[in-house]
């Protein structure tokens, strides 16, 4: 048996821009981290592709370099549209369902 009082909170709503931002932030942080183990891990693993490649030699792996580049400033901006958006969604859909069946029941302590 818990001594300290609990309290049940409903959660009603959640705000749709604010769920949207925390959501893209976090993935913009794992889409880093991907851009990230691309660059490091799979360019390089496709670079005999660029051999095979007729005209490839004269470019070199300044065409790899660039994509590794890309790929760590491009990720985390699509990694942060896609869960602004679907953090925006899904609060949306929640906020819809909740109003029917109710919110979550969160069950807190209250403690100093």
């Amino acid at each position: 048996m818990n001594p300290l009082p609990e309290t049940k909170l409903v959660m009603k709503r959640i705000s749709v821009l604010r769920f949207g931002l925390i959501l893209g932030s976090i993935y913009a942080v794992l889409y880093l981290i991907a851009g990230i183990v691309w660059t490091f891990a799979v360019l390089p693993s496709l670079s005999p592709l660029l051999a095979a490649i007729p005209g490839a030699s004269e470019m070199g792996l300044a065409g790899f370099d660039m994509l590794g580049a890309l790929a760590v400033i491009l990720f985390p901006i699509i990694g942060f549209i896609g869960g602004l958006v679907s953090g925006a969604v899904l609060a949306l859909l929640y906020n819809l369902v909740s109003r029917r069946l109710g919110g979550f029941i969160i069950t807190v302590d209250e403690t100093a």
